[in-house]
This record gives structure tokens, C-alpha cells and sequence, in this order.
């Protein structure tokens, strides 16, 4: 089994945190982007399984941002607002709600919206931070793509992600350029980042110029969980994909499935999220504004460029 499928496959329990939610009034909503599709639930049920041990008292819903979705088999994905309501309903007299975004950008812009019009019945909600929004986390990022994807000769690999939605802005496309510095620091040159709606002969020719050695290529989903625009986006043998392209320049292509959400490393970063959210959530005062964000401390905004990525 390759690393990544080893780090995929991976049950070990992250350490449990404190339970910053222990006096049973505070509960927890997972916002995941994207289309609600049948394998949404399944990509997301180890991070909530490891939310629900880290605080065994808190109901804890899944919900997507924008608008819910049916399931195939008949079941349901929350929309935020539906999720917080269904946290009122429990008893939660506040809630924290952990973005499982990979960074800044239109998908967390309207995770705010959602936030700022939470139900009466909550005192107060605190939007905690995406995966990456500080130096810090780009780099415990990388090393976690690191350990998962082995160095292959003559062979790049390119994490092909969107920031932070599909108009990620300033703040996501400054999170996948600290990702590559971090990746670089690391030793691993042979990292790219690319965004999902790059160009493709901007990749062809980054592959030429700066990998001519290379002969294969590896795409791997630089996103929490890959739907399935993405994935075509990616990996579809025809049309204007990145494998397409790749293919139709005789490089070898080799497409990885699953998403960030699947390495522990990554959900263990989430839950250090979301532990600070309660916690800041805990410090409030009676009587303060309904919704609160925990400060970014180090947004990612002006993160320097790390070189052409896909153009």
C-alpha cells in the first residue's frame, strides 16, 4: 500500500482535547463545502467521529454551505442555519462552528452570512478558522503532504485545489502560496500547487521548463473532499481536464482519490480549530454580540507568491 493510502487508511484516534464544551449548553456544526452527493457523509463521518470523542457532551451536526441537499439513499445534509436551529432545539444555548474549508474565500464568506443570521434561540456562535490561514498551518499542511506522498523519480506531483471556493480571493490564493514556500522549505521542490481552474497549457509548460526530466505526473485533490466537478475537473479522460491535457503531451498521469478531510494529521489541525473557537466562545461575556469570530491572528492575504503554479 502507498503512503497515501496508508495515511488514508489510518484509525488512530486523535488526542483527545480538552472538552471545552463540557457544561453541555455548547454544540458544534461541520461546514463542509460543496454539492451534497452520496459519499458526503462518508468523507466527513472520521472528523466528526473524533469531534463527538473530543467533546462527548456536545450534539454535533454536519452541515454544507449554501443550500442542503437530498442524499441518494433519502437522507438529508443540513444547511448551516438548518444545523444551528437543530443545535437550539437540543438545548445548545451556544454553538461553534468549524469551517472545514481548506482556506479563505467565497465559501467562507458565505459561511459568515449563515453565522451572522444564526436562530433566537442561540446566545452565541463562534465561527472558528479554516484549515489554513496562518503561516503556521500551511506548514503543518505541508508536512502532512509530505509523509503522505513520497518523493517519485523523474515524476511531480500537483495538489490541484480552488483555495477556498470557487472565487477564492486573496485570502485563499494566499493559503495554496504559503502551502508551496512550506513545501519547498521542505525539500520537496517536486510539490506544485495549482489551482483547479488553471489553465492547462500553463501546467504543460511549468512541467516543461522546470521538470524536463519528468515523464509521469501525479494529480492529487487539494481540497477537503473532491466532488464531482472536481474530480472531472481533474481527472476525466477527455475534454479539458488536467489529465487530458497532461496525456495528450504523452506524459504518464496517475490521479490520487479522497480528499485532505481523510488524513489525520489534517483533521487533527481542524479539531486545534475548533478547541480554540470553544474556547473563545467560552470567554465571552454575557450580553455580547450573538456571532463572534475568533481572531485570525496571521491571515493569509499578503502571503508572498511561490511561483508559477499552473498559470
Amino acid at each position: 500500500m502507498s503512503a497515501w493510502g496508508r495515511m488514508l487508511a489510518r484509525a488512530g484516534a486523535v488526542a483527545p482535547s480538552c472538552d471545552a464544551a463540557a457544561d453541555g449548553r455548547a454544540g458544534v456544526v461541520v461546514a463542509c463545502g460543496g454539492a451534497a452527493t452520496g459519499g458526503l457523509v462518508g468523507c466527513y463521518r472520521p472528523l466528526l467521529d473524533e469531534v463527538r470523542r473530543a467533546h462527548p457532551t456536545a450534539p454535533v451536526e454536519l452541515a454544507v454551505v449554501g443550500e442542503p441537499g437530498s442524499l441518494p439513499d433519502g437522507g438529508e445534509v443540513r444547511s448551516v442555519s438548518q444545523a444551528l436551529d437543530a443545535l437550539a432545539r437540543a438545548g445548545a444555548a451556544r454553538a461553534a462552528v468549524l469551517p472545514a474549508l481548506v482556506a479563505d474565500g467565497s465559501d467562507l464568506a458565505r459561511l459568515r452570512a449563515e453565522v451572522a443570521s444564526a436562530p433566537a434561540g442561540l446566545a452565541q456562535v463562534a465561527l472558528g478558522r479554516p484549515l489554513v490561514s496562518r503561516t503556521s498551518d500551511a506548514r503543518r499542511l505541508a508536512e502532512a503532504l509530505v509523509r503522505a506522498l513520497p518523493q517519485g523519480r523523474n515524476a511531480v506531483t500537483v495538489l490541484v485545489g480552488d483555495g477556498g471556493g470557487s472565487r477564492a480571493g486573496a485570502a485563499g490564493s494566499g493559503a495554496l502560496s504559503l502551502l508551496e514556500v512550506a513545501l519547498r522549505g521542505l525539500g520537496r521542490p517536486d510539490l506544485w500547487v495549482c489551482p483547479l481552474d488553471a489553465d492547462p497549457t500553463g501546467l504543460l509548460r511549468r512541467v516543461a521548463e522546470e521538470a524536463p526530466c519528468a515523464f509521469s505526473v501525479r494529480l492529487v485533490p487539494l481540497m477537503m473532499a473532491a466532488g464531482d466537478l472536481e474530480r472531472a475537473r481533474i481527472g476525466a479522460d477527455a475534454g479539458e481536464s488536467l489529465r487530458a491535457a497532461l496525456e495528450r503531451s504523452l506524459y504518464g498521469v496517475e490521479v490520487r482519490e479522497g480528499g485532505l478531510v481523510s488524513l489525520i494529521d489534517v483533521r487533527s489541525l481542524l479539531l486545534e480549530h475548533l478547541d480554540e473557537a470553544l474556547r473563545q466562545l467560552a470567554a465571552r461575556v454575557p450580553g455580547a454580540p450573538a456571532a463572534v469570530e475568533p481572531a485570525a491572528g496571521g491571515q493569509v492575504a499578503g502571503a508572498p507568491a511561490a511561483g508559477r503554479a499552473g498559470e
